[in-house]
């Protein structure tokens, strides 16, 4: 067991003995014994609180071995003491609101973006799409303090009215961003205490259609090559299983109707205008396909090549073996597809023939011009015949009147147009509807032509453009070059 010094002090004081800062205590190393532990009791004499009080043991015996000292510092009983505990820091934690619905809110109006898909449009019309409507209908949240959910807001379907693109032949039409206004109801906060709640964000979704663009087919849209012919959208030729044998009637004139009148008493006769016949144009071309698609081939010929029964022409556009692509408008009036025995080959000769009424070929591009109230422009047509334009003239404009300075030719109307509305003189049909309805024909002006008679010849034309009244818009022009 090991050795041990426990020293009193020798002082006086109340339930337990006192040393002093002065008390000695010697244990010497001739007694042989090696002291493992001194134990120090004092009692604290000290009246007051706050006050230290200090022990020190020493030892004067440099080669002793001590394996510990303790100190025992006792209060006395007649010493009264006072805890003075520190502050204590405490976290407070606020659960988030729990979400739910079903209360009554006041709406608030939220600005949401929509994007719409960049139709491709190919064409020379302009295009309206009509006004999306939707409802919005958004149940009204309720915020409750308790926990932590997420309400999702229900799509939201937005009114926007999508503007006009500008539509031109071989450019795509990509209307801007359009901003939706969306009425989302204002969540009501309920909170049984004094806490700062902050409510997650409320998406929108905003669906609105892509607009509807409404154009008519472009003529000659699908050739791609040398030797293709394109009838209402449907191609032949080059590149197609019904392969180019032969052409006839395109680059030939047609029959002419000649005005001349005979002199009955000299030779000859007296001359007068001459104008074209219908054109007749005819295709022989060569089917080839895999015996088994022969049968499909077929039936896609008869569906492309259908006689009509209207009076309306179809637009029939052919790129020649030299590049030069022309435009006519028929009627198919024959088809023949012989099945022989090189039917059962994949092999067939086919031929359709047309009918057009108007024999002239016109370029693929139609021309266009705008032309201001007092001024006037240079009109070029590089076919070899004269050609028809097409008039557009818009409103508010009192009295318009176009002149073609070369022939002195004028083509007017005794009309007063408001703002928004417009007149389209349809020069070749011989027609001229206000707003595309009513054929104001005859309100021309007294010292007009027909408007068959206002053509543009070859070569440079000068047009002038005249009306009366506030600020006139600009009237449009348009012709496509012609050839006989």
């Amino acid at each position: 067991m090991a050795n041990s010094l426990m020293l009193f002090g020798a002082g006086t004081g109340t339930g337990a003995d006192t040393l002093s800062s002065t008390d000695t205590y010697e244990a010497t190393a001739s007694s042989a014994v090696v002291l493992d532990f001194i134990v120090v009791r004092k009692a604290a004499t000290t009246p007051s609180s706050g006050t230290v009080v200090s022990t020190s043991v020493t030892s004067t015996d440099v080669s002793g071995s001590w394996a510990g000292v303790g100190v025992e510092l006792r209060p006395l009983a007649s010493q009264p003491a006072t805890a003075t505990p520190a502050a204590l820091a405490a976290t407070a934690t606020v659960r988030t609101p729990t979400v739910s619905t079903g209360q009554a809110v006041t709406p608030a109006t939220l600005a949401a973006a929509a994007t719409f898909p960049a139709p491709v449009v190919s064409g020379s019309a302009n295009a309206t799409p009509a006004t999306v409507a939707a409802t919005v209908s958004v149940p009204a949240p309720t915020l409750f303090t308790g926990g932590n959910t997420t309400v999702p807001a229900p799509s939201i379907a937005a009114t926007v009215s999508i503007p006009a693109p500008t539509i031109a032949r071989g450019t795509t039409a990509a209307p801007a961003t359009v901003a939706a206004v969306v009425s989302v109801p204002v969540p009501k906060v309920v909170i049984p205490v004094d806490t700062t709640v902050s409510p997650p964000p409320l998406a929108v979704a905003a669906t609105v259609l892509p607009p509807i663009l409404d154009l008519p087919r472009l003529p000659g849209a699908l050739i791609t090559r040398d030797g293709q012919l394109e009838y209402d959208g449907y191609l032949l030729g080059g590149g197609t299983p019904y392969r180019l044998l032969g052409l006839a009637g395109w680059d030939d004139t047609p029959g002419v109707d000649s005005g001349n009148m005979p002199k009955p008493a000299q030779h000859g006769s007296w001359p007068g205008s001459k104008y074209g016949q219908e054109r007749f144009v005819t295709f022989t071309g060569l089917l080839k396909a895999p015996k088994a698609l022969m049968a499909d081939y077929v039936d896609a010929f008869v569906e492309g090549t259908p006689i009509s029964e209207g009076a309306e022409e179809l637009p029939l556009a052919i790129r020649t073996l030299d590049g030069v692509t022309r435009l006519v408008y028929g009627h198919v009036i024959n088809r023949s597809l012989p099945l022989d025995k090189l039917y059962r080959l994949g092999l067939g000769q086919i031929a359709v023939q047309w009918v057009c009424s108007d024999p002239r070929r016109y370029g693929i591009d139609i021309q266009t011009a705008d032309l201001a109230r007092g001024s006037s422009i240079q009109v070029t047509n590089i076919g070899n015949t004269p050609t028809h334009p097409t008039l557009r003239i818009n409103g508010p404009a009192t009295n318009p009147v176009f002149t073609i300075v070369q022939s002195g030719r004028k083509l007017g109307f005794n009309i007063a147009l408001g703002p928004g509305e417009w007149i389209d003189v349809d020069c070749k049909a011989g027609r001229a509807l206000w707003n595309g309805e009513t054929n104001v024909l005859a309100g021309r002006t007294a010292d007009s032509v027909p408007p068959q008679l206002f053509v543009f010849p070859r070569g440079v034309s000068t047009l002038t453009y005249a009306a009366s009244g506030g600020a006139v818009p600009v009237a449009n022009v348009l012709h496509r070059d012609a050839w006989m």
